[in-house]
């Protein structure tokens, strides 16, 4: 937006995304090392933050639990990232990104609890939706997660 304040974490973590390549990764990695250092040296609070950094600056985090097997701890922080989300678009009037709900949903496959994987996709069917293809996958994903609910379910009757 313009005019819009940019807190240091967030532009650097907008900068990150300038670095994909795998030779490029240690500079990913220290750039995503001074963003955890700026939550904990100077955090911010308000809409939109968690931990003193703001939701977005989270992906690399989640990816990491993810990749080292720590998925209740990527489910616990995936879920203050929603409510962080969902609050802060709420208040903007913008549309939430799928990205979050999607990462929970195939967390909750993984540990197969398909009636949480119903709840929080139907949860993003209630929001406001941020544009792109996403949140079609999203809600095609919530039919399918209710088939497996159900199935699930029978089974352990």
């Amino acid at each position: 937006m313009e005019g819009e304040v940019i807190d240091a974490a967030s532009f650097l973590n907008s900068l990150a995304t300038w670095f994909r390549n795998k030779r490029d990764a240690s500079i990913r990695k220290r750039i995503q090392k001074k963003i955890d250092e700026l939550g904990e040296e100077k955090p911010i609070s308000g809409l939109g933050y968690v931990n003193g950094r703001h939701y977005v600056t989270f992906v690399n985090d989640v990816k990491e639990l993810k990749k080292l097997g720590k998925i209740d701890e990527a489910e616990r922080l995936l879920l203050r990232l929603v409510v962080a989300m969902e609050e802060a678009c709420k208040k903007n009037n913008d549309g939430v990104a799928p990205w979050y709900y999607n990462e929970l949903a195939k967390v909750y496959r993984k540990k197969k609890e398909y009636q949480k994987e119903v709840t929080i996709l139907k949860r993003f069917s209630h929001q406001k939706h941020a544009r792109g293809v996403g949140p079609k996958k999203l809600l095609e994903r919530l039919e399918k997660a209710r088939v497996l609910a159900e199935k699930s379910r029978k089974k352990s009757e």
